[in-house]
């Protein structure tokens, strides 16, 4: 009598409390819906605002996330005799072979998510925690990419503390690209609290506007004509495989 190796369960893991929490579902759906059933179960996770994991079959109805699916339980990770589980409220311990973070934004995509599962010993795909906190900021981002010469923008980068007195990021403009520029938080989403000063007034306002979400401003010159390409890569068995290449439709600006 043969016996059907069990597929490999996967825990999607998604929410959390992020602006970009919706993003997050809307992905995590295009992902669960393009797994091959044949090799993997998976497994829906909602980390609320609350930051607490939660499941039930009803995540898989993007239509009920209006604001939540009903219906969920709480879950809990660990690691018992057969190795990494879930625990859902009620139930017996069920055992996971990997979680897969599908995070927008900061409580997810940082690495506080990934550091969680670290210390628990459970495997997590994608970036470590240390690597995720680095991604996530995008000054520091930039300053690896041109360690491994890679070309980046110049940039300004201002800390909360000192965006009272943007008199400072003026000056650094003006002297090092000049205007205009296109002013961010430096660790949240790439279209939030994004913005364009084209005279130093605009870019004192735009400063002290992103200062009140992130901790840092991030500063660049405008990109004229931008043409923006998104390209996933990833590794398997020593090669380099990458996906098809992807163009966002853009805005005048």
């Amino acid at each position: 009598m043969s016996h059907m190796p069990r597929k490999t369960r996967i825990v999607v893991l998604f929410g959390g409390s992020s602006p970009e929490h919706d993003v997050s579902v809307i992905s995590a759906s295009q992902l669960m819906d393009a797994v091959d059933v044949r090799h993997f179960e998976v497994i829906p996770v909602h980390m609320g605002w609350d930051n607490l994991f939660r499941t039930g079959a009803s995540l898989r109805d993007i239509s009920r996330y209006r604001p939540l699916p009903g219906g969920l339980k709480l879950v809990q990770f660990g690691w018992g005799d057969r190795g990494a589980q879930m625990v859902v409220e009620g139930q017996e311990p069920l055992p996971i072979d990997c979680v897969l973070p599908v995070f927008h934004g900061t409580y997810g995509e940082d690495g506080r998510v990934q550091a969680y599962f670290e210390l628990l010993g459970i495997p997590v795909t994608g970036f470590n925690a240390l690597n995720s906190a680095l991604a996530m900021r995008k000054d520091l981002t930039k300053m690896v990419a041109k360690l491994a010469g890679v070309e980046v923008l110049d940039q300004v980068v201002i800390r909360r503390e000192d965006a009272r007195d943007a008199e400072a990021a003026v000056q650094a403009v003006e002297a090092g690209f000049g205007f205009p520029v296109i002013v961010k938080p430096a660790s949240l989403g790439s279209s939030i609290g994004v913005g364009l000063a084209k005279t130093a007034e605009e870019l004192r306002e735009l400063v002290a506007s992103v200062a009140l979400q992130d901790s840092h401003v991030l500063i660049e010159p405008q990109v004229q004509n931008l043409q923006e390409y998104n390209i996933a890569v990833r590794q398997v068995g020593g090669k380099v495989q990458f996906s098809a290449i992807e163009r966002p439709k853009s805005s005048e600006e």
